[in-house]
């Protein structure tokens, strides 16, 4: 705005916005449109005009329109301002999920990787353990007479059974907590005659030896267990000592293998974690 915003005329010959005139007296200069316009045809007050007039350059006046405008634009960047409020929450929203993500991904890798050093851990531990079912568990009260007792039977069922010879046992332990002999009562006998006690089921006997090779030649030579004479050995079987995610597996390989043959095939067996057939071996998929 010339001259602190009043106009002579010999400073400007622009005509006013609003009634088209030259603006020769006093006028105002609207900081947006560059316009000029009379003091009267904007209305603009002696006191307001004065004070724009002491303010000079570091006063802002705007005419009509031009703050008709500014009340649309003013609507219009309340709106944006609403909707950058609004994406600027879903933005934050957004990535506080991704982090909340991310961190899931590393917990999950992290109980992974953990899950699978303590599965490897208990399988190098359970590697040369094998666990013996339904073999008669030896009367006595003193553990470590039962204990010589049982290992000595697991030699005898290793070298006389199943036919490997030298097996080293390091220890032999029952697993689980002894079980009480059950009561049934007694065939065509009155309810006061006392019934009779049947033993308990044995439980499983886990055997340590020196060796996975010894535990593993052991295994595959138990198919001459079915020809036993010996009442104790009856009933007696031998699988090695798997962990919980082996046994799963092992139950899957079982139930795959009894599918398989239920629709006919014939001369399947399982060997070191897969179905095999006629000497040729095919993964199970999972």
């Amino acid at each position: 705005m010339a001259d602190d915003k009043k106009v002579s005329d010999t400073e400007t010959n622009a005509d006013c916005g609003v009634c088209d005139r030259p603006v020769r007296k006093i006028g105002v200069l609207c900081g947006l449109c560059e316009g000029w316009f009379h003091v009267g045809c904007e209305k603009l007050s002696k006191d307001d005009y004065e004070k724009l007039t002491e303010l000079g350059d570091k006063s802002h006046w705007f005419c009509k329109t031009c703050r008709s405008k500014f009340k649309g634009m003013k609507k219009e960047i309340q709106v944006l301002r609403e909707d950058n409020k609004a994406l600027k929450n879903r933005l934050e929203a957004v990535e506080k999920r991704m982090d909340d993500l991310q961190n899931d991904i590393v917990r999950d890798i992290k109980e992974k990787v953990i899950e699978e050093i303590r599965e490897d851990e208990e399988q190098e531990r359970r590697k040369s353990n094998l666990v013996i079912y339904n073999l008669p568990e030896p009367e006595g009260t003193n553990a470590e007479e039962v204990g010589d007792i049982e290992e000595a039977v697991c030699q005898q069922l290793f070298e006389q059974e199943i036919k490997v010879q030298e097996v080293a046992v390091v220890s032999v332990k029952r697993l689980g907590k002894p079980r009480e002999r059950e009561v049934r009562p007694r065939p065509n006998a009155n309810a006061a005659e006392p019934g009779v006690a049947d033993k308990p089921k044995p439980r499983p006997l886990l055997v340590k030896l020196i060796d996975a090779k010894t535990k593993w030649t052991i295994l595959k030579n138990c198919k001459n267990l079915k020809y036993t004479q010996n009442d104790i050995f009856k009933y007696v079987s031998v699988t090695p000592d798997m962990t919980y995610k082996q046994r799963q597996e092992d139950k899957r390989l079982r139930d795959e293998l009894r599918r398989r043959k239920g629709m006919g095939e014939t001369n399947l067996y399982i060997s070191k974690g897969r179905i095999c057939k006629g000497g040729e071996r095919f993964q199970v998929q999972a």
